[in-house]
């Protein structure tokens, strides 16, 4: 059981803010020296950044998907490879090409004659080792 000068010694208050303006938080940021150099410095940043890209000159005077009636020539020639698209052009090409076999009878007919020597030879030899080293590898 609680005792009653414990709870008499407990007393909940709250206290009572106004509302904060836009006025009143610029105010208050102002007088934090630490924050308005903060705003300072971004500020200048952005500033410099202006300056350095020079945003107020037009960037182009031509855009993507216009059409310009006389004509826009090239002052310089273009040098760069698109490398992934020149690969997948390969490949694509590669794909349509047929296969092709190149048959030579000539070879053809020699082979039962080499093949007929070289069993001939294997089954004249008694050990492995007298065996020519070719009909081994």
């Amino acid at each position: 059981m609680a005792h009653p000068s414990y709870r008499r010694g407990r007393h909940r208050t709250l206290q009572l803010q106004t509302v904060q303006t836009p006025l009143r938080t610029v105010i208050a940021v102002l007088r934090d020296r630490q924050l308005s150099l903060q705003v300072l410095l971004c500020v200048l940043a952005i500033v410099a950044m202006v300056i350095a890209i020079q945003a107020w000159s037009l960037p182009f005077p031509y855009h993507l998907g216009e059409r310009v009636s006389t004509g826009v020539v090239s002052r310089v020639d273009f040098t760069r490879v698109d490398k992934v698209a020149t690969e997948r052009n390969r490949e694509l090409s590669l794909a349509y090409v047929p296969y092709f076999f190149k048959h030579d009878p000539s070879n053809l007919k020699k082979l039962p004659g080499e093949l007929r020597t070289s069993l001939r030879l294997l089954v004249a030899s008694k050990k492995l080792d007298e065996v020519a080293p070719s009909l081994v590898t």
